[in-house]
């Protein structure tokens, strides 16, 4: 099966509002149709966002057609993390969350589990935004988010589905070297870590991965957000190819 995953760090709609601290970006309410009609353009299926808050999933989930996960399913004040699929492709399996403390408080980071509604095949997504910030608090949350991460990964690939992480990591290299070794996932921007840490050569803070046996092309850095002044972050995206379900892989 084909699809396209994606992370898309929206610039939240507080920071755009009065008294925010992005004053030269537009006001979400132009911004976010914008990042509605990226979306579109990519092709993306699944789309990991970060700072996403009620009134840009109301949106998206209008102009897109999809579906948000957990959007609303726990009120308006954790929709951030929220994940969003395409409903004619994807149907809901589960969904639950894991926290990690993102700038001095615990926050919900995402798992949704989905089935292709052509194949049967299931697999999970894990969303996620850690700190930002270089000081010594930010720094320890992010590394400590990253590393709790990891383990969440490692504890879902050992259903035998296979796993994607989206996410604004707030670190390059360092994610990298720090989470794909320990996970034996791949980058869909490339990058290996067979004769120690070689990250690739240019990274985004926001990232797609997933589990050994799922194949990344056609990875796209789309720059036109921060041009544009929709986001303070590119979109990326990539085509991943996942292989069929073995007679013992779980599903269901």
């Amino acid at each position: 099966m084909l699809f396209r995953s994606a992370p898309f760090t929206l610039l939240g709609s507080n920071h755009t509002a009065a008294g925010g601290d992005r004053k030269g970006f537009p006001p979400a309410a132009s911004r976010t149709p914008q990042a509605a009609a990226l979306i579109k353009q990519h092709g993306a299926s699944v789309v990991g966002l970060q700072e996403a808050k009620p009134d840009q999933v109301t949106t998206l989930q209008r102009l897109t057609g999809f579906a948000a996960y957990p959007g609303f399913a726990f009120g308006s004040k954790e929709t951030d993390n929220s994940i969003l699929y395409d409903t004619s492709r994807f149907e809901f399996v589960s969904g639950t969350s894991f926290p990690v403390v993102f700038e001095s408080r615990a926050r919900p980071q995402t798992v949704l589990r989905l089935r292709e509604r052509a194949t049967g095949r299931e697999m999970y997504f894990v969303n996620m935004h850690v700190s930002a910030g270089h000081d010594a608090r930010d720094t320890a949350s992010r590394i400590a988010g990253q590393l709790t991460g990891a383990a969440q990964l490692n504890q879902l690939m050992a259903s035998g589905l296979p796993v994607f992480l989206t996410g604004d990591m707030n670190d390059r290299a360092d994610f990298f070297c720090r989470v794909i070794p320990r996970t034996g996932m791949v980058a869909a921007v490339g990058g290996s870590v067979a004769n120690g840490c070689a990250p690739p050569a240019r990274m985004p803070v926001d990232w797609v991965v997933a589990s050994p046996g799922v194949a990344f092309s056609d990875y796209w850095l789309d720059e036109t957000p921060v041009n544009r002044r929709i986001s303070d972050h590119f979109l990326v995206s990539a085509r991943a190819t996942v292989p069929p379900a073995t007679e013992d892989t779980p599903e269901g």
